[in-house]
């Protein structure tokens, strides 16, 4: 499988992240001794600001004050997921340039700090970077159909939320990942004497649309930021730097290995090929990582070798496979079967 684009936004970010190795005295007494060892704090969070989002919806199906309500509703859901994440410091627009300066400011000691502060940068010290996330809704459709019988009436309403994303890196200007994520929900209800409410419907199917668009878009972020990689090798499972928020249990998530990076004429970089191992099954999401198992050879959904474990190496990255690739592989196992079960007569 062939994917440069997210090799080369994550290498990006890697390179301007970096992990900020702070210092803190602790003192140990143990036997009569004392002594000092310096143990590393947890690494920073990223800076994020999540600007304002932008109504581009075309269609006037929706009169303007609805569309700026679901804008507002898709740009705080993403804040809630990304807060949720805890790997993120999620801060006011205008605010992240003046702290990037001030860290700035710190590392070239320009300013200065108590000795011992945990929170004063040191020699060696690579600072955070900020980012802010772009949003601009491009559509908001809807599906709708409602049928009556005999006195009982039925409705159903499909909805797609189409969202760009762009994040842009505060102390280059740059643009580092740009991609449009679709959110769709669905929703239904039958009743009797006209007691079903297309319009409720229709509500819920638009809040579950925009939430699973604000997933996704939050999921963009992760991976170009924290890449999902193995973690630990065992000899049933494998362990990923994957959170419960991340992931699911019984989701199917593909090991990938990187190839060498390419280099482009301009001398920069153009990501790297990248070829399936294998998949994996989630099994048990955590709060600090989760457990995956190899599939097993006969399953819908399997690639890779029998022995995957054997190929399977610390570093390799990982990434949830596409629910529409999983229900194409779905239905064309459903045709062999049957194909087979006829081939019997």
């Amino acid at each position: 499988m062939k994917n440069t684009f997210w090799f080369a936004l994550a290498a990006t970010t890697v390179l301007c992240t970096g992990v900020l190795p702070v210092w803190a005295a602790d003192a140990d007494e143990k036997d009569g001794d004392e002594g000092s060892v310096e143990v590393p704090a947890r690494p920073p969070k990223m800076y994020l600001a999540i600007a304002k989002f932008e109504d581009r919806v075309t269609s006037n199906y929706y009169d303007r004050h609805f569309r700026l309500q679901q804008v507002d509703n898709i740009r705080q859901r993403i804040t809630d997921k990304v807060v949720n994440t805890r790997k993120f410091d999620v801060i006011e627009r205008e605010r992240i340039a003046d702290i990037l300066k001030e860290q700035s400011l710190q590392d070239t000691g320009i300013t200065s700090g108590k000795e011992g502060d945990m929170n004063t940068p040191r020699a060696g010290m690579i600072r955070t970077c900020g980012y802010v996330m772009l949003g601009s809704v491009l559509s908001i459709g809807e599906d709708a159909a409602a049928t009556r019988v005999d006195g009982t009436s039925a409705a159903v309403s499909k909805m797609k939320v189409e969202v760009q994303i762009r994040l842009e890196n505060v102390e280059s200007g740059k643009i580092v990942a740009a991609k449009t994520v679709q959110g769709f929900g669905k929703s239904s209800a039958t009743g009797t004497r006209g007691t079903v409410s297309a319009g409720n419907i229709a509500e819920q199917a638009l809040r579950d649309a925009c939430d699973d668009a604000a997933e996704k878009a939050v999921a963009l972020l992760m991976e170009l930021a924290y890449p999902a990689t193995v973690i630990a090798v065992g000899s049933k499972d494998i362990t990923i730097n994957v959170t419960e928020e991340m992931c699911a249990k019984g989701e199917i998530w593909e090991v990938i290995e990187l190839g060498d990076e390419m280099i482009d004429d301009r001398g920069e970089s153009s990501g790297a090929d990248e070829e399936e191992i294998g998949r994996v099954e989630i099994t048990k999401p955590g709060p600090k990582f989760s457990k995956a198992k190899p599939l097993k050879k006969g399953h819908m959904h399997f690639s890779g070798s029998a022995d995957l474990l054997d190929d399977i190496e610390v570093g390799m990255r990982v990434r949830r496979v596409k629910q529409e690739v999983l229900d194409a592989e779905r239905q064309q196992f459903k045709k062999k079967q049957k194909q087979q079960f006829e081939s019997n007569f």
